[in-house]
């Protein structure tokens, strides 16, 4: 669809000049192109997680993760303009399916001399259940540009599409650790054990939130000075206000995947996408209100409330509905550890705010603040996640 829709594309809803038009056909129908390739992706990941091999999916995430940039800062670096990033990300998606289905290919042989049965309706009810929210997060991540795009201009559009598309890579680890979560709370479930599935649920948790609010935080304070290092003086300028409330906005993400994780695991399907459409439709309720006024910053804040509202029911009904979890013992147990230390980097980061002018600086300050966030951490974790830390550091070594 997007390949034939991409002449009327270029005319009407993006109102590209006449002289670009070639230009943004071939962006387009790129797009079109490795977006096959990134279905494949998804599929290949999805069938390894049905094995419960979760090193795969992790791995493919982390390859998509690092050559996106990476090469469209060397394209582009290199003069060869748009075109060859278009390439470049067709290329990414069919080299990273290429890989991952050649790995699957290894472990379905594995797997076909086993006996076995699936009921298939049960399967697909379940299966389908999940399918909206999926679409739903496709739909929000990509309709904001399309409005910026629409209202506002290309300039404005590479302000704001810039720092959200470096961001969302963000979520890899987080999203890999949840996909990984999935299938250990479904059997705690299955043991009717409601103790250790509620212990397991805010272990698991706490982990996310401790591993990946660092990075957040840091962007938070330091994003004008790494835009600037980046991109220049003058994109710094225009675009760290927006990307600040788009790093906000990934703080939301992030609660957001120790409840999917569990709904995936205990048959919330229907929860996780009625959120998730929640989160899109209001979206789509602020954005044609906020961008016209404050554009590439009221797109941002729009995505930002819609965001923490859907984060904010779906932790509700998750714990409530799936396990009998108070907000209280969530708190005490996932959000008070995680405050003080990120106060401390915060703190730590801002006051280095003017050291962080260089590449030296920056990360001398990124290192500073790190620390200070592991050494008040590592206090204020329980006892059990430091003799699990201390042991996987033990077997590393």
């Amino acid at each position: 669809t997007l390949w034939l829709a991409a002449g009327p594309l270029t005319r009407s809803v993006f109102e590209v000049p006449v002289y670009y038009r070639v230009h943004a056909l071939w962006l387009l129908r790129a797009a079109a192109v490795g977006g096959v390739f990134a279905a494949g992706v998804q599929w290949v990941s999805a069938s390894f997680q049905g094995f419960q091999r979760f090193a795969w999916p992790a791995s493919l995430s982390l390859l998509q993760a690092l050559l996106m940039p990476l090469g469209l800062v060397a394209v582009l670096a290199s003069g060869r303009g748009l075109g060859a990033a278009a390439v470049w990300y067709a290329a990414v998606q069919a080299g990273t399916f290429a890989v991952g289905f050649w790995a699957l290919r290894q472990a379905l042989r594995e797997h076909s001399g086993r006996k076995g049965s699936l009921a298939f309706m049960p399967f697909a009810r379940d299966g389908f259940s999940f399918w909206p929210g999926t679409l739903s997060s496709v739909a929000s991540s990509q309709i904001d540009k399309t409005f910026v795009a629409s209202v506002l201009n290309i300039s404005e559009l590479t302000y704001y599409a810039v720092p959200s598309g470096v961001l969302q890579r963000l979520q890899t680890l987080p999203s890999a650790m949840a996909h990984a979560l999935m299938p250990v709370l479904s059997e705690a479930w299955r043991a009717q054990d409601r103790a250790e599935l509620t212990r397991l649920y805010l272990r698991a948790a706490r982990a996310l939130f401790v591993l990946s609010l660092p990075a957040l935080g840091l962007l938070l304070v330091l994003m004008p000075q790494l835009l600037g290092l980046w991109l220049g003086p003058v994109f710094s300028e225009r675009a760290a206000g927006a990307a600040r409330l788009l790093v906000l906005v990934q703080v939301c993400v992030l609660a957001y995947h120790a409840p999917n994780a569990l709904a995936g695991g205990l048959g919330g399907g229907r929860l996780a996408s009625g959120s998730a459409w929640a989160q899109t439709l209001l979206s789509l309720a602020l954005w044609p209100v906020l961008i016209p006024r404050y554009g590439i910053a009221g797109a941002a804040a729009g995505a930002l409330v819609a965001q923490a509202a859907s984060t904010a029911y779906f932790l509700h009904q998750a714990h409530h509905r799936l396990l009998g979890l108070p907000w209280d013992r969530f708190a005490r147990a996932v959000v008070f550890p995680c405050v003080g230390p990120t106060a401390v980097l915060l703190g730590v980061a801002w006051l280095g705010r003017p050291l962080a002018w260089t590449w030296a600086g920056f990360l001398m300050v990124c290192a500073a603040a790190a620390a200070a966030y592991a050494s008040v951490l590592w206090r204020i974790l329980p006892e059990e996640d430091r003799l699990a830390a201390t042991r996987w550091l033990e077997r590393q070594a």
